[in-house]
């Protein structure tokens, strides 16, 4: 298991909301912009009229005082209710960070994603098959387990970036990288070089120590930095983010792609969410090659078209 002996261990204000199905994608957007961290949804939704559990994560070390006033006043714009302590109002409670990592352990199996990946805890062994290809994950702190439908999405578009008759692509960007499953999945698959980058100093440790988990320390490069700092071009750039940070990053993104080069973004909800960025891509003149969803969430696999 990674070790997180650098850093005092932290506390967690854990967010659990009660919504009705139709409305899940609101709560689950409004939820992520206000904590920055990912939302766990319910695998099964149910039908209309049924309630749903949404959770969300918020350091619990640098919660800001009105935190449970915004989480008041989203579930009163989303016209829910919205008194704590009530059977469909939200819940607040403090979770330690040790009590995150055991259930992380306990949650995390093997998945098997698209036609040759194997995602596996670092703890866990699996039998594969000629071809197939396993990446051990220790999550620690980190994002990016291969759990959620965001993660799935992208390993699935990135893996038919190295399916193709044509060159694969050599050097590829993972902007936020979290566990470093997206950039050590890239090396696997054959990359020559990777860069991978987060601003979560627990990213990047635990990108790091994944990397040589997996034997692809020496091709992926893990740093914590601004991508405005980097220097491109890349063949092939992956970020699992959300919706607002990639619209922002967007001119980034596009000046870091090498000439008919590939961009893959995910952490998008379907509908309204994943249409805007593709519009703002679009402006920027790159072209829409694929569109993948799963549950409530969207990736895009666009190329640079040449000029």
């Amino acid at each position: 298991m990674t070790d997180f002996s650098h850093r005092p261990a932290r506390t967690w204000k854990k967010i659990t909301l009660r919504a009705p199905v139709d409305l899940i994608e609101g709560v689950a957007a409004g939820l992520f912009a206000l904590t920055g961290n990912g939302v766990e949804l319910p695998e099964e939704t149910g039908t209309p009229g049924e309630f749903a559990t949404i959770i969300g994560y918020i350091n619990g070390d640098d919660q800001p005082d009105n935190t449970e006033q915004e989480v008041l006043a989203l579930l009163r714009e989303l016209g829910l209710n919205a008194t704590l302590g009530q059977p469909t109002g939200p819940r607040l409670d403090t979770v330690e960070e040790e009590d995150w990592g055991t259930l992380w352990k306990e949650r995390y199996k093997p998945v098997r994603i698209g036609s040759r990946l194997i995602v596996r805890p670092s703890w866990e062994a699996v039998s594969a098959a000629r071809g197939e290809i396993v990446v051990a994950i220790d999550p620690g702190m980190a994002f990016g387990t291969g759990l959620h439908a965001t993660t799935q999405l992208a390993l699935e578009l990135l893996e038919t970036c190295f399916a193709g008759s044509g060159p694969a692509p050599a050097r590829i960007l993972d902007v936020g990288t979290g566990t470093g499953i997206l950039a050590i999945t890239a090396a696997l698959l054959g990359a020559q070089a990777v860069t991978a980058t987060d601003l979560d100093p627990d990213a990047v440790h635990a990108a790091r120590e994944n990397a040589r988990l997996n034997g692809v320390g020496e091709r992926v490069t893990v740093l914590a930095c601004d991508i405005a700092d980097l220097a491109g071009p890349f063949d092939l750039v992956i970020a699992n983010i959300t919706h607002d940070v990639l619209l922002e990053l967007a001119p980034h993104l596009n000046r870091l792609l090498a000439t008919d080069g590939e961009l893959i973004v995910t952490g998008l909800l379907t509908g309204w969410q994943t249409d805007d960025l593709a519009h703002a891509f679009e402006e920027l003149g790159l072209r829409r090659r694929d569109t993948r969803c799963r549950d409530e969430w969207s990736a895009l696999h666009l190329t640079k078209a040449i000029s």
